[in-house]
């Protein structure tokens, strides 16, 4: 089974363009003249992320349920630190989206609201998988938690006497 790039690439555009849309309505509703041309935009632009919001959701637990299923065993050290980076960068991107999402009213995230506390939670999962993934891709790191997981069971079964 091949390393699921192409699953992320789309993801990653995806959460490209609602940023870039959520810092336009953020610009637009910050702003000090509320004329039709600002109100129009706003107006188009949180419509056009609710499904914007919805999409990159539905693809992104495509992805992470790929990810879950997937054995990395057999993909070398390399591919796995380069597949973790673009998650990484995939997890900065939809921060970013989130933290500008936040700065809006009520008002206008109450229509992104399902969506973005969706996404939000597969954030946190994503993070999750690239700290494996990361750890997977360093031999010392992996050694270390091995250690790590010896130690804990043997003072558990200390604990237990």
């Amino acid at each position: 089974m091949a390393l699921p790039f192409s699953e992320l690439a789309p993801v990653i555009v995806e959460a490209e363009r609602a940023q870039a849309d959520t810092r336009c309505v953020v610009s637009c509703s910050g702003s000090t003249v509320a004329d039709f041309s600002t109100v129009w935009q706003v107006f188009q632009k949180t419509i056009s992320l609710k499904f914007r919001f919805a999409h990159l959701v539905n693809r992104q637990a495509r992805l992470i349920e790929k990810l879950l299923v997937r054995e990395f065993s057999d993909i070398s050290a390399g591919e796995l630190r380069c597949l973790a980076s673009k998650i990484d960068e995939l997890l900065a991107d939809e921060r970013d989206l989130l933290k500008n999402a936040e700065t809006l009213g009520v008002q206008i995230r109450v229509w992104w609201a399902s969506s973005l506390l969706k996404l939000a939670d597969q954030v946190e999962h994503l993070d999750s998988i690239s700290e494996s993934l990361h750890l997977a891709a360093d031999p010392e790191g992996t050694a270390l938690m091995a250690i790590a997981a010896e130690q804990l069971v043997a003072a558990k079964e200390f604990a237990l006497q």
